[in-house]
């Protein structure tokens, strides 16, 4: 299967390029935790690291995004 994760974090063990689930680990513990997965918010907000990727974030960058 191809990967095409755009998340830069690696060394993250829920990266798809570390394990053979693909993405559901990821997104399963993102959910969880209330986050958007790296990839989604990197499309919007290039930035290498961000302190919180929070679904509150994740709205704003997009809105922002239209402008």
């Amino acid at each position: 299967m191809e990967n095409i994760c755009t998340c830069k974090e690696l060394d993250c063990e829920l990266h798809p390029t570390n394990h053979k689930n693909g993405c559901t680990p990821c997104i399963k513990e993102n959910l969880k935790t209330k986050d958007i997965p790296n990839c989604m918010l990197y499309e919007i907000d290039p930035s290498d690291i961000r302190e919180n990727d929070s679904f509150e974030l994740f709205a704003k960058l997009l809105k922002d995004s239209k402008k």
